[in-house]
């Protein structure tokens, strides 16, 4: 089904329904939207075991867990890694990007000392 979902999506963008992709994967339409609600569920505690550890990594350098802390250790351990590797993505990625990425998050954590 993912399969199929990538190759209507590369040809119809963002105007891609449902009904197409599962013509695509010669499936009923009922199971691409079976399919969609099972993967809208394991996607969203995909994240929980992350955020649990950003937590205690929260109260490990900060000796506290709160809210900005744990945006900032968000923005300094995801956002700015994703950012940085992003526009390379299917291509080399530059060795600079490996201390760019350690120092950007580096100085991101510490805003939160």
């Amino acid at each position: 089904m993912l399969d199929a979902a990538a190759r209507v999506v590369l040809t119809r963008g963002t105007s891609a329904t449902i009904a197409e992709i599962a013509h695509e994967a010669g499936a009923p339409i009922g199971s691409a939207y079976h399919s969609r609600e099972v993967l809208r569920a394991e996607v969203s505690a995909i994240n929980d075991e992350v955020n649990a550890v950003s937590q205690e990594l929260a109260r490990r350098r900060y000796e506290a867990a709160d809210a900005p802390r744990i945006t900032l250790l968000h923005a300094a351990t995801r956002q700015c890694p994703y950012g940085l590797v992003r526009p390379y993505l299917g291509g080399e990625i530059p060795d600079w990007v490996d201390e760019a990425t350690a120092a950007c998050a580096r100085a991101i954590a510490a805003l939160g000392d």
